[in-house]
């Protein structure tokens, strides 16, 4: 059989990482999109408790969540030779989820979220590796930083999973008879299970 490829260290460990991040917020919103980044970079704690930067680019993504909340969904890119011999070795490109809004909890609802991906992984063999963090936020506004504390997490690119998979990425409209039936269906339960109403098979939204 053909052998998967072996999950990058960032995913195959899953202790809580802490993290640090510094951008604006108006700037990224303002300055990226779904092809353009600006260039970053991001500190992580190694289990000696020092701390490694890393270049990168970044940008924000998706739609309700970029247009209501005040910290945007992130993806990051980082380029091959900078991530060889770091955990993010084998990834070119991650998802960041953060939380949506400025308020005390915050952190529950981002830890809610990473449990729903790390049932479905127990549930089905098709799924996103994911990784919490501990995110220390440096919001750059003008002269005056403010700095967040709180919970995010990791997600596999969906290149990345299609490659594990030995499958490929499917951009676009697929109607539920299309699809696998077993997979659909599991898919659709565990929706219901976890009380997520606003999902749709067929556009590959949830």
């Amino acid at each position: 059989s053909d052998k998967i490829p072996e999950v990058s260290r960032v995913f195959l460990e899953q202790e809580i990482l802490p993290i640090k991040l510094a951008y604006s917020i108006k700037y990224i919103k303002k300055n990226t999109n779904d092809t353009t980044y600006v260039k970053s970079s991001l500190s992580y704690q190694l289990e000696d408790n020092s701390w490694q930067d890393i270049d990168m680019l970044l940008r924000t993504r998706g739609n309700f969540r970029l247009e209501k909340c005040y910290f945007p969904p992130l993806k990051i890119k980082i380029k091959k030779a900078l991530s060889k011999n770091t955990i993010f070795e084998g990834n070119k490109s991650l998802k960041l989820v953060v939380p949506c809004l400025q308020q005390k909890d915050n952190s529950d609802i981002v830890i809610r979220e990473y449990l729903a991906y790390k049932l479905f992984e127990m549930v089905s063999p098709y799924h996103f590796k994911t990784r919490l963090v501990n995110l220390t936020f440096e919001e750059e506004k003008g002269k005056k930083n403010k700095v967040h504390s709180f919970k995010g997490f990791f997600i596999e690119d969906d290149k990345t999973v299609a490659k594990r998979l030995s499958g490929n990425v499917f951009d676009g409209f697929i109607h539920p008879l299309a699809q696998e039936p077993k997979a659909c269906v599991r898919n659709a339960f565990f929706q219901y299970m976890i009380g997520n109403t606003d999902f749709s098979q067929p556009h590959r939204h949830n």
